[in-house]
């Protein structure tokens, strides 16, 4: 999710500020955004890249601090958006898009055709990290519930 909103950022020319780990910099970097390393400290580090502020916050973590620095960020609880956490985001009065959430069905359909004439055009890729055959589903459940590189997991059936 994070590698196509820093795409979809960029062709928009917008600057992106995206959490990494320090090991994976080099890919926010490759897709048009700012590194800046989780962890405690993270809205000193957030601030020191972005002293002007933040207009907009997505959080496709789900941890505490994410849901804690975007709202000390952004001011405007509709501007603070997550794909991870919708007990948080409806206990703080933030807004929650996923498919579990019918209420953002219209906008992930709004959105749809904008995102495929990208891909289309070539300004939207979808990295692969790892492809497994399918009957290693477990091995590739165990890479993507561990720290495991940066792109997508996918299973084959060859």
């Amino acid at each position: 999710m994070g590698t196509s909103v820093l795409q979809q950022a960029r062709v928009l020319g917008v600057r992106v500020i995206g959490t990494a780990s320090p090991a994976n910099f080099s890919f926010v970097e490759r897709f048009g955004g700012v590194p800046v390393a989780y962890g405690p400290g993270l809205l000193d580090r957030v601030l020191a890249v972005a002293p002007e502020g933040v207009a907009v916050a997505l959080d496709t973590v789900g941890s505490g601090e994410a849901g804690d620095v975007s709202l000390t960020l952004v001011k405007d609880r509709l501007r603070v958006v997550t794909i991870a956490n919708a007990s948080r985001a409806k206990a703080d009065g933030y807004v929650f898009v996923g498919a579990s959430n019918p209420a953002s069905a219209p906008f992930r359909a709004q959105a749809a055709p904008r995102i495929v004439a990208m891909a289309a055009r070539g300004d939207l890729v979808v990295p692969m990290a790892a492809t497994f055959p399918f009957e290693d589903a477990p091995a590739a459940f165990a890479l993507l519930t561990s720290p495991h590189p940066p792109g997508k997991l996918a299973l084959t059936r060859e």
